[in-house]
């Protein structure tokens, strides 16, 4: 999830499955395991999530309800940045911090005076003011 604001903006892979949006941690070809953070959906057949004995800070864990299923509509959810008139990746945006962008584009990123992280890879702190965030829906084909 990501914030945009007090906003929470949904990113990933999800599923609908009996009408509701769940997030989607696996697929492989016969089986989706489908996520909840509702302890309601245990009557709908969810299990939940239990940590190994071995992580040490198991009270700061979400509480997750997992449930394997063998179809949901899957899509996933992904977001691009527009800023000066070009397309680049969202990275991240923290509560109290500018977004991060990035790009593998060297020319973009020259043009733009992006940090280079890695051999390939370029990124930025910009202002909310001077982006657009654009939602991209993606469906997948079971």
């Amino acid at each position: 999830m990501l914030y945009k604001g007090a906003i929470i903006l949904e990113k990933g892979l999800f599923g609908i499955y009996k009408q509701k949006i769940y997030e989607v941690s696996r697929i492989n070809t016969k089986q989706v395991r489908l996520v909840s953070r509702h302890k309601e959906d245990l009557e709908q057949g969810f299990t939940e999530r239990i940590y190994l004995d071995n992580y040490l800070k198991q009270e700061g864990l979400p509480r997750l309800y997992i449930k394997v299923v063998e179809r949901a509509n899957l899509y996933e959810i992904d977001y691009k940045i527009k800023h000066a008139a070009d397309i680049f990746d969202f990275i991240s945006e923290r509560q109290n911090r500018k977004p991060l962008i990035g790009t593998d584009d060297a020319k973009l990123a020259k043009k733009h005076n992006f940090s280079r992280i890695d051999k390939y890879y370029s990124e930025k702190e910009v202002n909310k003011r001077d982006i657009e965030i654009i939602k991209e829906k993606k469906l997948l084909e079971e």
